[in-house]
């Protein structure tokens, strides 16, 4: 009975371990159902000093507790106020608004979730959402530009100029009225101690050179009116450079600062980063200035590659041996009649003559009508001459005719070629329609060739 009662005391434990797991489980499922309703600024890009707003949105169910966490310390940016819409319950849901009054500190790019919201009380995962990031550009309300025409050489005038942009009416209060540039000398390296059984001669010490600086004051008498841009209204203040530098290096304007009213009469104060200024010497070598290419490796391997592989892929196509026979495409061989016809068409259609361009013309025409006499009577014209081709012609079987027509275009030709012999229009279209009949009556004549063929 004693052994009973010891396992029914160890089932009721069991039982109630495993009916609080299970609660647990239940509770930690149900309250895990929050939505985010609404995550935003009123504008992203706000100035410093200048309020603007955020808007915070969620529901859950009424059994859990769940209160907002934000992360606007961390990023510079003040909450100024905090506002809470009392909440509202809609089927079994409470809704919660909060309205956040926020002020940036400092300028810059950020990007960063604004809000987290977190269950109370135990939990295995406290975290039941979080707001989606947000990028803020924070601006100053006037950008101040150190302009300069640095880096430039020995004798060349230097200019300074500050470039005021205000992004807001705001007045200038303070400006720095002398900003003097001194001249920076590279560290001094170390010098690594003799040996003590070394004897070291004795050194005069050297004084250490003077750096020189660069003194800019104020032009108070200038006057050069705003311009307005789509940053803002743009203020130009010129100062005057005391002494041109004479020594080449590398001067540094330290930071100085700016200060501004805005419409309550409020003085803000507003520092600015030092600058550096670069002065060369035009009959030594300078120091290299250092830049920074790593950024051009990634460019170059990319486009290094791509070259290579046209290279390759030209490269194949030039020299790759075709995988099959390729069918060669021969345009047939035309009758030596037919090529003459459509080269004296295409010579009567430039109208040579008219253009007084007779050289040419006759030039044409002969070539043409020897080309034609060599093919159809199967000897060599092109390296003979007219008195050659004549007493060719005689031993050729062709018509009376032609032979007469020959016997007088080709010397013809000559004259014009050669003898400055201008014939008329008149006479160059006779001379084409000479050429078509040598064509036309040897092609209708009739004639078996013999068996001898020039070489």
């Amino acid at each position: 009975m004693k052994k009973f009662s010891n396992y029914a005391v160890l089932l009721i434990i069991f039982s109630v371990i495993l009916f609080d797991a299970y609660f647990a489980y239940s509770q930690e499922t149900a309250a895990s159902d929050v939505s985010l309703l609404e995550s935003r600024f009123s504008t992203t890009t706000p100035l410093v000093g200048e309020s603007f707003k955020y808007f915070l949105k969620f529901d859950h169910l009424k059994a859990a507790a769940v209160r907002p966490e934000l992360h606007f310390a961390e990023h510079g940016i003040e909450i100024l106020e905090t506002q809470q819409t009392p909440p509202q319950e809609f089927q079994g849901r409470v809704i919660e608004q909060y309205e956040y009054t926020l002020n940036a500190a400092k300028p810059g790019q950020l990007q960063f979730s604004p809000a987290t919201l977190m269950f109370t009380g135990p939990r295995v995962n406290p975290v039941a959402a979080v707001a989606d990031p947000a990028q803020l550009d924070v601006s100053s309300v006037v950008d101040v530009q150190v302009k300069t025409n640095s880096p430039l050489t020995i004798g060349d005038p230097l200019e300074l100029s500050l470039i005021v942009t205000k992004r807001k009416p705001v007045t200038i209060a303070a400006m720095p009225n002398k900003l003097i540039a001194t001249q920076q000398f590279p560290p001094v390296a170390e010098k690594t101690p003799l040996p003590e059984t070394t004897a070291q001669p004795a050194t005069t010490p050297t004084a250490a050179p003077q750096p020189a600086a660069l003194t800019f004051t104020l032009d108070q008498s200038q006057q050069i009116a705003p311009q307005q841009t789509e940053q803002g209204a743009v203020e130009t203040y010129r100062y005057l450079l005391a002494a041109q530098p004479t020594q080449a290096g590398e001067y540094l304007i330290p930071a100085f600062t700016i200060a501004y009213r805005g419409a309550t009469g409020m003085e803000t104060q507003q520092e600015q980063p030092e600058t550096p200024i670069f002065v060369l010497n035009p009959n030594v070598k300078n120091a290299d200035l250092k830049t920074d290419y790593r950024f051009l490796i990634l460019p170059a391997i990319i486009l290094s590659t791509v070259l290579f592989g046209v290279l390759i892929g030209l490269l194949y196509l030039k020299y790759r041996k075709p995988r099959s026979k390729q069918e060669m495409v021969v345009e047939p061989i035309l009758p030596p009649g037919e090529v003459a016809h459509r080269e004296l068409a295409e010579i009567e259609a430039m109208q040579l003559p008219i253009q007084g361009e007779f050289k040419q013309y006759y030039f044409l025409v002969s070539e043409s009508v020897r080309k034609f006499l060599g093919a159809e009577y199967q000897f060599h014209v092109l390296e003979r001459t007219t008195e050659e081709i004549l007493q060719e012609i005689q031993n050729r079987d062709m018509p009376d005719g032609v032979k007469h027509e020959i016997n007088l275009l080709l010397p013809e030709a000559d004259m014009v070629k050669f003898a400055k012999y201008v014939p008329t229009v008149e006479q160059a279209e006779y001379a084409m329609q000479q050429a078509v009949r040598i064509v036309d009556e040897s092609l209708a004549h009739p004639r078996s060739f013999g068996s001898s063929i020039d070489s």
